[in-house]
C-alpha cells in the first residue's frame, strides 16, 4: 500500500489532463473549477462549516440513492480551521472508508491517503490541502477495491484538473454506465466471455482466468469468485443459472459443467457446435440449441454424405429429449424464454422466431431488424417485450408481436468501452458484455437525466441546432417560491417552431399557467414560482426544418452596495427578455431608478413592486429626454419594510443597460 500511495504522490504533482469530452464545471461555493467527465453530473451540498461537490454517473439520481459500489468523486471545503490530515480523515469517514491511512506533508499544507470500508469492499484514494483563503479542500475518489486502477486514475483526473479559477457557466451531460468493469480493473481475468443474471439478481460473469466473478447486479459489488475446476482457464462460450444450478458451456472441452451446491459436478453432456447456446428455467429444465449430422448414402455410387443441422435438446431430471426445426438451419439459434417459461429460439442470420411445440417448432414471426445485420443477442424481457441486439451500437426494443417500440442508441462511455456481442436485462437495467469490458445502464433513462446543458441565471445561450423534429434539454436550479422567467427564441430566418415544458425535480411535468402572462411575453416564454427546491428541467421541443435558437433564464438579483447611490449594468434580448433586481430597504424611505440604454437597440421598460408582489409604478419613456428610450421613476415613496423588485423588461429590440437607483430618507 506504501508504494501505491507514493504512486500517486508522484503523479499528483505534475499530473495534467485534457479531453474534448469532458466538461469544465465552477462550483461556485467553494470558488473550484473542475473539470467534470463527460457524462457525470454534480452534486453540491452546502452547510455551516463544510460545502461538498460530488461528481458521480448521471444514473445516480442523487447522492443518497448513488450505490456504494458506484465510482464517486468528492470534492469537500472544510471553513473552520483544520489541518489537512483532518480534514481527509473525515472525508474518508463521510464516504464510510473507516480503515484510513495518511502521509502529511511536512510543511502541514497537504496530506494525501488512502482506505478501504469495514468489509474491505470499498477502496478510496485521496487528498487535502490549505488553500490560499485558508479553508482546506478534500478530494477523494472511491470505488470498488477489485478496481483501485480505475479509482486512483478518476483521482489523478480530477486532481490534476481543478484550480482557484474562473467563472465558466454551464457543463454538459449525459448517461452513461450505472456501473462496470474492464479487464484491466480485474487482475489476470483475460477475456471476459459470457455472462447470467441469477433469480436472485446476481451477475456472473465468466473470465478466462480468473473464473466467474459474481456481482450485485444493482451496485457491482463483488461477493465472489468461483475458480473453475482444477482452477485451469477456460472458453466460456455460453452461460445460464437457475434457482439451483450454474451451467457453463465450455468450448475448451466441448461439454457443459454444472456448479452446484458449491462444487463443480461431473460432466454428462457434450456439444458439437462452438456457437452453442445455453437457457435453463428458474425450475431447472435446461435448454441446449446445437448441432448434429445426418448422413445419407447414394446406394448408386455407395457415397454418403453427411448434412449438418441445428437443433434444441431439452434435459429435465437428466432425461433428455430433442426438439426439431422442419426447415433446415445450420447453426445454433439464440434461446428465449417469456414470461410464462415458454420457449423461443431466434434465427440469427434473418431474425425469425419459432416457439417450441410438443417435440418441434413453429414460425412465429421475423424481427423487423435492418437488412444484413446478425442479431448478435436476443432476450424476451419479464414484460414480454424482445431486447435485440444485432450490431453493437443499437439496441431494439419490440413488442411481443414483433412491432418496433423504441431504438435505443448507446450512451458514448458505453460505445468507447469496446464491441459488445452480449446482452442481458433486468427489471431496471441492461448489461452489455465485450471481451474486455462488461457495462450496466438503465432500461428506461428519464427524459431529466438523459443529459443537456446547464443554464446560469440571465445569461443568454445560443443552442445547438436542431435537425428536423427533436428536443433538447436544459437544468437550472431554483429555490422554492424563486420567481423564473425561461424564454427560447428562433434565431432569425430559422425555420423552427418551439415548445416548451417543465419538469419539476420529482420528475414530474410542471402544470404553468400560460393563459396568465402579465408581462406578455412570446409564446416561447415560461413564467412561473418555483414549488420547491432542486433541479429543474426545461425541455425545448421543436418541429420545422433545421434551424437554432437562444435560450435564457431570467432570475432576481440583489442590486449589492452599502451607499445609497447604486447602479449596475445588464442585458436584454428576445431570450432574456426580463431581469429582476431586488432592494433592501426601510419604510418611509424614497426610490428614484434611472434606467438607460447602453448600447444595441433596446427599448426598455422599469417597473417597481413591494414586498407583497404589487405594483407600485412603472415607466415606459423617461421624461428626460436626455434618455433616449430609457425609463425613469423618480422619488417614490416606499410603505414597506423588507425586498423591493426593480423589474426590467424589453419592449423591442435588444442591447446593454445600466440600472441607477438613490435611496434617501
Amino acid at each position: 500500500m506504501k508504494r501505491l500511495i507514493l504512486w500517486a504522490i508522484l503523479l499528483f504533482g505534475g499530473i495534467s489532463y485534457a479531453q474534448s469530452d469532458d466538461a469544465t464545471l465552477y462550483w461556485q461555493e467553494a470558488n473550484i473549477t473542475v473539470l467534470l467527465p463527460f457524462t457525470w453530473t454534480h452534486y453540491p451540498q452546502t452547510s455551516p462549516d463544510v460545502e461538498t461537490l460530488t461528481l458521480a454517473p448521471s444514473l445516480a439520481s442523487s447522492p443518497e440513492f448513488r450505490p456504494d459500489g458506484l465510482l464517486v468523486v468528492v470534492f469537500t471545503r472544510y471553513n473552520n480551521p483544520i489541518t489537512p490530515q483532518q480534514a481527509l480523515r473525515q472525508a474518508f469517514q463521510s464516504l464510510n472508508l473507516t480503515q484510513f491511512q495518511s502521509i502529511p506533508r511536512l510543511d502541514g499544507t497537504e496530506a494525501i491517503g488512502s482506505g478501504y470500508s469495514a468489509d474491505g469492499l470499498l477502496f478510496g484514494f485521496g487528498q487535502a490541502r490549505l488553500l490560499s483563503d485558508g479553508t482546506t479542500l478534500a478530494l477523494v475518489s472511491r470505488g470498488l477495491s477489485q478496481a483501485q486502477s480505475s479509482v486512483i486514475s478518476t483521482f489523478n483526473m480530477q486532481s490534476g484538473s481543478y484550480a482557484e479559477g474562473e467563472d465558466i457557466f454551464f457543463n454538459t451531460r449525459e448517461y452513461g454506465t450505472l456501473w462496470g468493469i474492464t479487464v484491466e480493473a480485474v487482475l489476470d481475468a483475460g477475456a471476459l466471455s459470457a455472462f447470467a443474471l441469477s433469480p436472485t439478481q446476481q451477475l456472473y460473469v465468466a473470465t478466462a482466468n480468473a473464473g466467474i466473478l459474481v456481482f450485485e447486479a444493482q451496485t457491482g459489488i463483488l461477493r465472489q469468485r468461483i475458480p473453475y475446476k482444477n482452477d485451469e482457464p477456460r472458453e466460456v462460450g455460453s452461460m445460464t443459472i437457475s434457482n439451483t444450478a450454474l451451467y457453463v458451456f465450455d468450448r475448451f472441452c466441448a461439454c457443459i459443467e454444472t456448479y452446484r451446491e458449491g462444487a463443480w459436478q461431473a460432466t454428462e453432456i457434450e456439444v458439437q457446435s462452438l456457437e452453442a447456446q445455453l437457457l435453463v428455467t428458474p425450475n431447472d429444465v435446461l435448454y441446449l440449441s446445437d448441432t448434429a449430422f445426418t448422413r445419407t448414402v447414394d446406394d448408386s455410387t455407395d457415397t454418403a454424405n453427411d448434412e449438418l443441422f441445428a437443433l434444441v435438446y431439452r434435459i429435465e431430471s437428466g432425461i433428455q429429449t430433442s426438439l426439431f426445426f422442419e426447415e433446415t438451419l445450420s447453426v445454433p439459434p439464440l434461446l428465449a424464454l417469456d414470461a410464462g417459461e415458454r420457449l423461443h429460439t431466434v434465427n440469427r442470420d434473418d431474425g425469425s422466431v419459432f416457439i417450441a411445440e410438443g417435440v418441434g417448432f413453429s414460425e412465429l414471426l421475423t424481427l423487423p431488424l435492418p437488412s444484413g445485420l446478425v442479431v448478435e443477442s436476443a432476450i424476451i424481457t419479464s414484460d414480454n417485450q424482445w431486447l435485440v441486439f444485432p450490431n453493437g451500437e443499437n439496441i431494439f426494443r419490440l413488442s411481443a408481436d414483433g412491432i418496433l417500440i423504441k431504438e435505443i442508441t448507446l450512451p458514448f462511455d458505453v460505445l468507447y468501452q469496446g464491441n459488445y456481442r452480449h446482452l442481458l436485462a433486468s427489471q431496471e437495467n441492461i448489461f452489455l458484455l465485450s471481451d474486455d469490458a462488461l457495462s450496466i445502464t438503465s432500461r428506461e433513462v428519464p427524459l431529466y437525466r438523459k443529459g443537456g446543458y446547464f443554464l446560469s441565471a440571465n445569461q443568454r445561450v445560443v443552442a445547438e441546432g436542431f435537425t428536423g423534429v427533436g428536443e433538447q434539454v436544459w437544468f437550472f436550479n431554483a429555490l422554492r417560491n424563486e420567481p423564473i422567467v425561461l424564454s427560447a427564441v428562433p434565431d432569425l430566418d430559422s425555420p423552427i417552431t418551439l415548445a416548451l415544458r417543465v419538469i419539476s425535480p420529482d420528475g414530474n411535468d410542471l402544470v404553468i399557467d400560460t393563459e396568465n402572462n402579465a408581462l406578455n411575453l412570446s409564446a416561447e416564454s415560461l413564467i412561473f414560482n418555483a414549488p420547491q427546491e432542486g433541479l429543474y428541467v426545461l425541455v425545448v421541443s421543436e418541429s420545422g426544418e433545421a434551424g437554432t435558437y437562444s435560450v435564457g433564464l431570467s432570475k432576481p438579483k440583489t442590486l449589492e452596495g452599502e451607499s445609497e447611490n447604486r447602479a449596475t449594468l445588464g442585458i436584454l434580448a428576445p431570450s432574456l427578455p426580463v431581469q429582476r433586481w431586488q432592494i433592501e430597504v426601510q419604510s418611509g424611505m424614497s426610490l428614484s431608478a434611472t434606467l438607460t440604454p447602453e448600447s444595441g437597440t433596446l427599448d426598455p421598460l422599469l417597473r417597481l413592486y413591494n414586498p407583497q408582489g404589487t405594483l407600485v409604478a412603472e415607466n415606459d419613456d423617461a421624461e428626460d429626454g436626455s434618455l433616449g428610450f430609457g425609463a425613469q421613476l423618480s422619488d417614490i415613496t416606499l410603505s414597506f419594510n423588507g425586498t423591493y423588485t426593480l423589474e426590467v423588461q424589453q419592449i423591442s429590440g435588444e442591447g446593454v443597460y445600466q440600472l441607477s437607483i438613490m435611496l434617501g430618507n
